[in-house]
């Protein structure tokens, strides 16, 4: 399946993508079309799908080590709903205690 038919039917679904994923899917073209030049017997498509286990298994490790989880606690952030709304304060009252 292309990035182009994932578009299009995440797009009959009503599934909106960002539009870092139409510069990236232009960005494989246009390298795997100077590679295609450049070395004709060279395939980007089985290059790079020998090499996106490695990148991806990298990444996971990456991204679940104990360094990472000290960076960047997200699962230690009470919810929004935890957190109670700070009183306003107006009038005569906000006046005196500035």
């Amino acid at each position: 399946m292309t990035l182009t038919a994932v578009l299009q039917h995440s797009t009959r679904r009503g599934i909106r993508t960002g539009p870092m994923v139409s510069i990236l899917g232009k960005s494989f073209a246009n390298i795997e079309g100077s590679i295609r030049h450049l070395c004709p017997e060279l395939s980007l498509i089985d290059v790079f799908s020998k090499e996106l286990v490695g990148i991806v298994t990298d990444l996971i490790k990456e991204s679940l080590s104990p360094q990472q989880a000290v960076r960047s606690p997200a699962w230690w952030k009470p919810p929004v709903c935890w957190r109670a709304p700070r009183p306003r304060r107006s009038g005569a009252a906000a006046v005196d205690r500035r």
